[in-house]
């Protein structure tokens, strides 16, 4: 048997951690998108509100941190779409008359195109300069979200609707200005 080098040994351990290490990060990725998913099953209620805010300062905890991964964000986007949007298949189905597997079909597409704004807003925040500190998040954000085309408009901000003083700048600038706020 030939011996092990102890030098291989040392790769290996080190490519482990590595793995764990983007494990860990996509982790961080879906555990965002899961609070921006939460935040949509109570629409208009403070609980859903609240996980917005989370979601958000979640965010802007793996944007801080480190430079974002396109491939992260996009499977985080892939997870929000894909629990957010369900019921499109079968409103596809049913409303377009299509067979019930090219209604899936549709929309593991829309899925796989919608979670595209994840990773373009990674894009935009790894590009623009770092002395924009917080405003960096923002801007890449709502740079994202207004030139990315979606079927079914959302914004980050959009459960924030249970909060008044949200609803009442939403009338001054909108929903792209709350979102502003928000992040």
């Amino acid at each position: 048997m030939p011996a092990v080098k102890p030098s291989a040994v040392k790769l290996s351990d080190a490519q482990t951690s590595t793995a764990k290490a983007k494990e860990a990060n996509l982790a961080q990725y879906l555990i965002f998108a899961l609070l921006v998913y939460l935040s949509w099953r109570w629409p208009g209620s403070l609980a859903g509100a609240v996980l917005s805010i989370f979601a958000s300062v979640y965010l802007a905890n793996i944007g801080f941190a480190s430079k974002l991964s396109y491939k992260n964000s996009y499977f985080a986007g892939c997870l929000v779409n894909l629990l957010g949007f369900t019921w499109l298949a079968t409103t596809v189905s049913v409303f377009g008359g299509f067979p019930a597997w090219l209604g899936w079909i549709i929309f593991f597409l829309f899925v796989v195109v919608s979670a595209l704004q994840f990773s373009v807003f990674a894009f935009l925040y790894n590009r623009l300069p770092r002395p924009l500190g917080v405003f960096r998040l923002a801007l890449a954000w709502l740079v994202a979200e207004f030139l990315f085309p979606r079927i079914f408009p959302w914004e980050l901000s959009t459960p924030l609707v249970a909060i008044p003083i949200f609803t009442q700048i939403a009338d001054i600038g909108g929903s792209y200005f709350v979102t502003f706020i928000l992040l």
